[in-house]
C-alpha cells in the first residue's frame, strides 16, 4: 500500500506537538495504490533508482516509527537525484531532523524549502522551529511572525511563538501568544468540535501553560472519541495516537492533579512506546518523570530525569523550567525527606 503523503505530515504533527511541535499539514501530493510487492530500489544493472520507491520506503519506515531508516531512504534519494523528490518529500526530511535533534540539518534544510518555497506560512514556520531548537530564540520568534501574516497558518504558531518570545524574556508576549492560540483552537472547535488536532493540541496548551489545565480532561476525551471514527485523518496510526500521544498526555494531567502514581505507570509506558530517534519526545517523558519522582521525595531519580531532560533537548519547551528545578536542587542543603517538587497548586511548574 503506498502510504499517502498527507496522512504521513499529519502524523509528524502530533510527533512534534507532544515535545515540541507541529508542521501544518500539506495537500496530499501522493494518492494511495495497492500494491503486492514493494517498488524495487534499483534497476537490475544498478545505474539507476526509481526515486519515488525510494521516498516511499522512507515513508513506511516512518510509519513504522523507524525514523534513522526513514532518514536514510530520504537522503539518498535526494543525492541521488536532488530535484526529484517532491517537496512534501523535502518537509518529511526536515522534520526527521528535527525529531532526531539534527538541528543544523534542520535549519539548513528548513531555509532551503522557505527559499524555494516562500509563499506558504509552513516554510516560515519550519524555520522558526529549527532555530527555536537551536537556541536562536529571537530569530525563531520572527520566523513565526512572518508564518502569522498567511491566513494559512497553523493555531500551533501561535504556542511556539510565545515559547521563543519566553526564552527571549518576554513573558508578556508569551501569554499573548498563547491567548491567541487559545482563541483560534476554540474557533475550530466551535466550527467541528471533533476535529482531532485542535482537541489534541489545546489539551496541551493548557497542561504545558499550566492555565485552566482541568480543562484539558475533557479535550483529550474527544480526541479520543474522534479516533474511533473511520474517517479520522489519523487513521494511519491511530495506535501511535492512542497508545503513546493520549496516553502521554494522561500522565502529564495526573501530573498537574499531584498523584505519581497514577502519572508514573502511564509515563513508563510511553517510554516504550516512543517513535525512535524522538529526541524532543524522551526529554518530555523524562521531565515529567522527575517531577514525578520530586513529588514523591525520590530526589536522586529527580535529578537524574531532569537532567537527562536538559541533555536530550536543551533548547526545547521545557528546557528553562528544568534548568530551574535543576538550580533549586544545587542550591538547597541536603535534608532527610527534602523535595525539589514545584511549590502545591502549581504543578509542573517551577518557583
Amino acid at each position: 500500500m503506498k502510504t499517502p503523503m498527507k496522512a504521513v505530515l499529519y502524523s509528524i504533527s502530533l510527533l512534534l506537538i507532544s515535545c515540541s511541535s507541529a508542521p501544518q499539514r500539506l495537500p496530499e501530493s501522493t494518492e494511495t495504490r495497492a500494491s503486492a510487492e514493494p517498488l524495487p530500489l534499483y534497476e537490475k544493472e544498478g545505474l539507476k533508482i526509481p526515486v519515488e520507491a525510494w521516498v516511499e520506503r522512507a515513508k513506511q519506515a516512518y510509519v513504522a516509527g523507524n525514523f534513522p531508516d526513514a532518514t536514510r531512504f530520504l537522503e539518498t534519494a535526494f543525492v541521488y537525484d536532488a530535484a526529484a523528490p517532491d517537496a512534501a518529500a523535502a518537509d518529511l526530511l526536515y522534520y526527521l531532523y528535527l525529531a532526531q535533534g539534527d538541528y543544523d540539518r534542520a535549519v539548513r534544510l528548513g531555509r532551503a524549502i522557505a527559499k524555494k518555497h516562500p509563499y506558504r506560512a509552513q516554510s516560515y514556520y519550519q524555520v522558526g522551529l529549527a532555530e527555536l531548537w537551536s537556541g536562536n530564540d529571537r530569530v525563531a520568534a520572527q520566523s513565526f511572525q512572518r508564518a502569522l501574516e498567511f491566513a494559512d497558518h497553523p493555531p500551533r504558531t501561535f504556542f511556539y511563538l510565545g515559547l521563543a518570545l519566553e526564552k527571549s524574556g518576554d513573558a508578556a508576549g508569551q501569554a499573548t501568544a498563547f491567548q491567541n492560540a487559545e482563541k483560534e483552537y476554540r474557533q475550530i472547535l466551535r466550527r467541528n468540535p471533533e476535529n482531532f488536532s485542535a482537541n489534541y493540541e489545546l489539551a496541551h496548551l493548557y497542561l504545558f501553560w499550566n492555565v485552566q489545565w482541568k480543562k484539558a480532561e475533557s479535550l483529550m476525551e474527544a480526541a479520543r472519541k474522534s479516533l474511533r471514527k473511520p474517517d479520522v485523518e489519523t487513521a494511519l496510526r491511530p495506535k501511535l495516537y492512542r497508545e503513546h500521544y493520549l496516553k502521554l498526555l494522561d500522565g502529564i494531567f495526573w501530573t498537574h492533579k499531584g498523584e505519581p502514581t497514577r502519572a508514573l505507570p502511564l509515563l513508563w509506558e510511553t517510554v516504550q512506546s516512543a517513535p525512535g530517534g524522538a529526541r524532543a519526545d524522551m526529554a518530555e517523558i523524562y521531565y515529567y518523570l522527575g517531577l514525578n519522582f520530586a513529588a514523591s521525595k525520590q530526589d536522586a531519580q529527580a535529578k537524574s530525569f531532569l537532567t537527562k531532560a536538559a541533555q536530550l533537548d536543551p533548547n526545547g519547551p521545557y528546557s528553562t523550567k528544568t534548568d530551574l528545578i535543576l538550580r533549586k536542587v544545587a542550591s538547597q542543603p541536603k535534608k532527610t525527606g527534602s523535595s525539589v517538587a514545584p511549590a502545591v497548586g502549581k504543578p509542573g511548574q517551577p518557583r
